[in-house]
Protein backbone atom coordinates (compact mmCIF):
# COMPACT_ATOMS: atom_id res chain seq x y z
CA UNK A 1 0.00 0.00 0.00
CA UNK A 2 2.37 2.44 0.93
CA UNK A 3 4.00 2.18 -3.07
CA UNK A 4 1.07 2.98 -4.17
CA UNK A 5 0.26 7.02 -5.27
CA UNK A 6 -1.29 9.08 -2.84
CA UNK A 7 -4.62 9.43 -4.65
CA UNK A 8 -4.56 5.39 -4.75
CA UNK A 9 -3.85 5.16 -1.10
CA UNK A 10 -6.64 8.03 0.03
CA UNK A 11 -9.43 5.51 -2.48
CA UNK A 12 -8.16 2.18 -0.46
CA UNK A 13 -8.10 3.66 2.78
CA UNK A 14 -12.20 4.87 2.25
CA UNK A 15 -12.81 1.33 1.15
CA UNK A 16 -11.64 0.34 4.45
CA UNK A 17 -13.50 2.86 6.50
CA UNK A 18 -16.64 1.73 4.35
CA UNK A 19 -15.70 -2.09 5.72
CA UNK A 20 -14.87 -3.10 2.24
CA UNK A 21 -11.09 -4.61 3.76
CA UNK A 22 -10.29 -7.81 3.42
CA UNK A 23 -9.26 -7.73 6.74
CA UNK A 24 -12.71 -7.19 8.16
CA UNK A 25 -13.74 -10.87 6.72
CA UNK A 26 -10.55 -12.44 8.41
CA UNK A 27 -11.23 -11.14 11.99
CA UNK A 28 -9.84 -12.98 14.30
CA UNK A 29 -7.21 -14.75 12.11
CA UNK A 30 -4.94 -11.84 11.40
CA UNK A 31 -0.89 -12.05 12.09
CA UNK A 32 0.14 -9.57 14.17
CA UNK A 33 3.25 -9.33 11.81
CA UNK A 34 3.02 -7.78 8.65
CA UNK A 35 3.61 -9.72 5.52
CA UNK A 36 3.32 -12.42 7.97
CA UNK A 37 0.00 -15.08 6.45
CA UNK A 38 -3.03 -15.25 8.82
CA UNK A 39 -3.70 -18.06 10.76
CA UNK A 40 -4.82 -21.04 8.51
CA UNK A 41 -3.47 -19.25 5.50
CA UNK A 42 -0.65 -20.93 3.65
CA UNK A 43 0.11 -18.22 1.41
CA UNK A 44 1.63 -14.57 2.27
CA UNK A 45 -0.35 -11.72 0.98
CA UNK A 46 1.76 -10.45 -2.15
CA UNK A 47 1.52 -14.67 -3.37
CA UNK A 48 -2.52 -14.64 -2.68
CA UNK A 49 -2.84 -11.90 -5.00
CA UNK A 50 -1.18 -10.76 -8.27
CA UNK A 51 -4.33 -11.69 -11.01
CA UNK A 52 -3.60 -10.52 -14.58
CA UNK A 53 -6.75 -8.41 -13.92
CA UNK A 54 -4.74 -6.65 -10.77
CA UNK A 55 -1.63 -6.30 -13.16
CA UNK A 56 -3.44 -4.68 -15.87
CA UNK A 57 -5.51 -2.70 -13.28
CA UNK A 58 -2.41 -1.48 -11.53
CA UNK A 59 -0.79 -0.78 -15.02
CA UNK A 60 -3.72 1.39 -16.29
CA UNK A 61 -3.74 3.27 -12.96
CA UNK A 62 -0.18 4.32 -13.54
CA UNK A 63 -0.29 4.95 -17.16
CA UNK A 64 -3.29 7.55 -16.03
CA UNK A 65 -1.10 9.19 -13.15
CA UNK A 66 1.68 9.95 -15.41
CA UNK A 67 3.97 7.43 -13.82
CA UNK A 68 5.06 5.39 -16.60
CA UNK A 69 7.61 4.26 -17.71
CA UNK A 70 7.65 1.98 -14.15
CA UNK A 71 10.61 -1.03 -13.08
CA UNK A 72 8.62 -3.49 -10.91
CA UNK A 73 10.73 -5.91 -9.62
CA UNK A 74 10.18 -9.95 -8.16
CA UNK A 75 12.51 -11.84 -6.96
CA UNK A 76 10.99 -15.09 -8.44
CA UNK A 77 12.07 -15.80 -11.56
CA UNK A 78 8.51 -18.09 -12.25
CA UNK A 79 6.50 -14.75 -10.70
CA UNK A 80 8.43 -12.44 -12.89
CA UNK A 81 7.80 -14.54 -16.30
CA UNK A 82 4.16 -15.03 -15.15
CA UNK A 83 3.50 -11.20 -14.85
CA UNK A 84 5.41 -10.72 -18.25
CA UNK A 85 2.65 -13.52 -19.92
CA UNK A 86 -0.14 -11.64 -17.95
CA UNK A 87 0.80 -8.12 -19.72
CA UNK A 88 2.03 -9.43 -22.72
CA UNK A 89 -1.36 -8.46 -24.70
CA UNK A 90 -0.67 -4.27 -23.25
CA UNK A 91 0.21 -2.26 -25.94
CA UNK A 92 1.76 0.63 -23.71
CA UNK A 93 2.87 2.39 -27.11
CA UNK A 94 0.79 5.27 -28.95
CA UNK A 95 0.60 4.72 -32.78
CA UNK A 96 3.76 7.35 -33.71
CA UNK A 97 5.52 5.50 -30.95
CA UNK A 98 4.89 2.09 -32.45
CA UNK A 99 6.15 3.37 -36.23
CA UNK A 100 9.23 4.50 -34.42
CA UNK A 101 9.76 1.43 -32.74
CA UNK A 102 9.30 0.00 -36.13
CA UNK A 103 11.37 1.78 -38.52
CA UNK A 104 14.59 1.11 -35.41
CA UNK A 105 13.52 -2.61 -35.95
CA UNK A 106 13.90 -2.23 -39.63
CA UNK A 107 16.97 0.07 -40.09
CA UNK A 108 18.59 -1.81 -37.64
CA UNK A 109 17.92 -5.33 -39.15
CA UNK A 110 18.72 -3.57 -42.44
CA UNK A 111 22.35 -2.87 -41.00
CA UNK A 112 23.03 -6.17 -40.58
CA UNK A 113 22.33 -7.46 -43.18
CA UNK A 114 25.14 -8.57 -45.73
Amino acid sequence: KALLPASARAKADAKNKKGGSKANSTAGKQSSVPGKPATGSKLTSWQQQGSKQDWISLTRHLEKEGLMPTVTFSFSKKKCEEIANQLRSLDLNTAAERNLVQSFAIQTVARLSP
